[in-house]
């Protein structure tokens, strides 16, 4: 079968049954598995639809949805697969060289194509010497994020075509409070009981736009870049958190204070404030929610804006700070590598409490008024 000339720079060809697509010359390598055909005389679709990106959320192929079938390279049962592969490779060759030569003539519009080829394909366009494609790229990037649409959003921003863009350009694309809400909702559960942190979650996975946008944000305005690590923080989203404790510095640019006024109930973020004054220079508190803290560890363990577990150990603590008594929740308290000497028999009267480590501090023995349900290890 003869080549399908689009233009200078695109050619198809249908080579041992698989449609390929040629960048001046040298095959292009990128998913071209999507098959819906945009006649010409059709192309007022746009006025009522967005993109075709939008017609494949809303469409559905043989009772399963083409986003999902796209996006997520899910396994599909045997009907539909027979029903995929009734389509030849002729019809299937024809079909993409429809939609390409739709895309060049109406100006290499992304809403034409999916997002998925339509970007990569306009990048390399743009690096082979097409200078319409050039300009154009760097527009439809702009234009398609202001289109609102999640999945090209989230597509956009992590696959790093940001850095196409200038400054002030990204800077006012990444302080849009929508594009951000976009950004931190990847549609996947963030209540506490939901989530489970195993050594195979890739966590960064479900946040890759949002950690491209703090990389920039941090190099653009270290103000915005604040606001936005408050923002991800109070939305108690424990994903988010995960995801924020690894892949960001939030430590380094939030006190202790401020965490605690977001991560704890008015009382007791009061109170770790003071407490944790006695820490050494420099040295980070980190916070964490309850289930995460057998993986990442942690200073104060918070379940429902309560501490639950406390590290003080080496604050240069000559007494039992009180202060701990009013931790209503708390169930282990770490207290190693002080000086104390004593413990306040008011300690009973915290009911949740189960242990408390003092290893290397002055006491020499536990105390009979002790509950038996509290552990001391000295």
């Amino acid at each position: 079968m003869d080549d399908f000339k689009i233009n200078d720079y695109i050619t198809l060809r249908l080579e041992d049954g698989k449609t390929n697509i040629y960048i001046k010359g040298k095959l292009f390598e990128q998913c071209k598995s999507i098959m819906l055909n945009i006649p010409i005389a059709d192309i007022n679709i746009l006025e009522e639809i967005e993109s075709v990106d939008e017609i494949l959320e809303i469409s559905e192929f043989s009772g399963i949805s083409l986003e999902e079938t796209i996006e997520k390279d899910i396994d599909l049962d045997t009907e539909i697969r027979e029903q995929i592969n009734r389509i030849t490779p002729e019809t299937e060759y024809w079909v993409h060289c429809s939609n390409l030569q739709v895309w060049a003539e109406y100006e290499y519009d992304t809403r034409l194509i999916h997002y998925n080829l339509s970007f990569p394909l306009l990048k390399k366009l743009s690096e082979v010497g097409d200078f319409y494609a050039e300009v154009k790229f760097r527009e439809e990037i702009i234009n398609r994020l202001d289109s609102r649409h999640p999945n090209v959003i989230r597509y956009i921003i992590g696959e790093g075509y940001l850095d196409y863009l200038n400054a002030e350009e990204i800077k006012t694309l990444l302080t849009d409070s929508e594009i951000i809400s976009i950004l931190m909702n990847n549609n996947v559960g963030s209540k506490l009981e939901d989530f489970e942190y195993e050594d195979d979650f890739y966590v960064y996975d479900d946040y890759r736009g949002l950690s491209v946008c703090l990389k920039h944000l941090k190099n653009i305005s270290s103000s915005t870049y604040k606001k936005l690590l408050i923002r991800i923080l109070e939305s108690k989203n424990v994903r988010l958190f995960a995801f924020l404790d690894e892949f960001s510095d939030y430590h380094a640019w939030l006190d202790t204070s401020e965490i605690a006024s977001i991560l704890l109930n008015a009382k007791e973020a009061e109170i770790i404030s003071e407490l944790m004054k006695n820490k050494k220079d420099g040295q980070y508190i980190i916070f964490i929610y309850k289930n995460l803290s057998f993986k990442l560890g942690g200073d104060i363990v918070v379940d429902n804006q309560h501490v639950i577990e406390l590290n003080l150990s080496g604050s240069n603590l000559d007494s039992f700070p009180l202060q701990v008594l009013q931790l209503e929740k708390l169930q282990v308290l770490h207290i190693e590598d002080n000086k104390i000497k004593s413990i306040p028999e008011a300690i009973n009267n915290l009911q949740d409490l189960k242990k408390i480590y003092m290893f290397r501090n002055k006491l020499s023995k536990i105390p009979n008024f002790i509950k038996k349900k509290i552990e001391i290890w000295l």
